[in-house]
């Protein structure tokens, strides 16, 4: 007698393709999704480097820096950044002149949308010879998933984000003109 039960459920293969799409529809959707967003974040972290450079670029075209320059060349990299939040993007801006020993040292700094870095002086040591300049230009941006961004469960009272990506690329540049740039903060100057 179950000889026969099992030799029935054997033969019918009614539902056989409803368990299969239960089975891999799950692992179809996760593909998708990380494809999605790892393209998502490789796509920005490109805008990154590219505002990054671009900053910097425009900014080294003149010998003194106002801040109408600064305003404008942040204005550049927030486009870079479309068609992601432009307000996410996060710029370091520092003119440093090197010492006897090639340190940079800084002469003046602006920040959009974040607070001044000290660390960035140190990215930019050993770059340039005693008495000539740079600018160093860092973008940061902080990715957050599309699909993947919930708070995970029985992580304490207040959950935790999924997934976060902190996104940094820093440009140093030499000035087209002179190496080391002059900055004009409203009026007080900023040279080497």
């Amino acid at each position: 007698m179950i000889n026969k039960i099992l030799q029935i459920f054997n033969k019918n293969e009614d539902g056989v393709a409803a368990i299969e799409a239960a089975l891999i529809l799950p692992v179809a959707i996760l593909m998708f999704v990380g494809i999605f967003e790892v393209g998502q974040m490789l796509l920005l972290n490109q805008k990154v480097y590219a505002a990054s450079h671009m900053v910097g670029d425009l900014l080294t075209r003149k010998t003194i820096l106002d801040n109408d320059d600064m305003k404008e060349a942040y204005a550049a990299g927030q486009m870079i950044v479309d068609p992601f939040q432009r307000t996410g993007l996060k710029l370091n801006i520092a003119g440093v002149k090197f010492d006897k020993d090639q340190k940079a040292v800084e002469v003046w700094q602006k920040s959009f949308n974040t607070i001044n870095d000290t660390s960035l002086y140190s990215r930019a040591d050993k770059l340039g010879s005693e008495n000539e300049g740079a600018i160093i230009v860092k973008a940061s941006y902080t990715y957050t998933p599309v699909f993947l961004n919930f708070k995970m469960p029985f992580t304490g009272s207040s959950g935790s984000t999924f997934s976060i990506l902190d996104m940094d690329e820093t440009t140093v540049l030499r000035g087209r003109v002179n190496s080391c740039m002059t900055y004009n903060d409203s009026g007080t100057l900023h040279t080497c």
